[in-house]
C-alpha cells in the first residue's frame, strides 16, 4: 500500500508492559534537498497508566547508522535525514489484522 504523507508528521504506538505502556514515537522526516520523505523512530518512553511519560527508554537522536554507498551521495551522516531516503509503503497490523492507514493518518 502506498504510504500517505501529506497529513501524518507523527505516530505514536502504545505496547502495554509490566502494568504501564511503552510509547514508541515514529517522525516523519521530509527534507526535499535530501531526497528524504521517510519515517524514523524517535525517542521511546514508559508510560503510566494514564499514558503520562514517566521514563526515557531512549533519547532522541542517533539510534540508526548510515552508510556511504556511492559518491554521488550529498549527506550520509549525522541528523535524521541522511539522504536519499524515500518510503515507498507501509503496512498497518493491529492483532494480527491488516488495517486501513486511513484510520491512523
Amino acid at each position: 500500500m502506498p504510504l500517505r504523507t501529506d497529513r501524518a508528521e507523527a505516530l505514536a504506538v502504545y505496547l502495554p508492559s509490566n502494568g504501564k505502556y511503552v510509547r514508541w514515537n515514529f517522525e516523519h522526516v521530509y527534507n526535499m534537498l535530501s531526497n528524504a520523505d521517510s519515517w524514523h523512530l524517535g525517542v521511546v518512553v514508559e508510560c503510566d497508566r494514564t499514558f503520562d511519560y514517566t521514563n526515557y527508554i531512549t533519547r532522541d537522536g542517533e539510534i540508526e547508522m548510515a552508510i556511504k554507498l556511492s559518491t554521488s551521495s550529498i549527506d550520509y551522516m549525522g541528523g535524521i535525514a541522511h539522504g536519499d531516503e524515500v518510503c515507498c509503503g507501509l503496512s498497518i497490523e493491529v492483532n494480527d489484522e491488516l488495517v486501513d492507514q486511513d484510520e491512523f493518518f
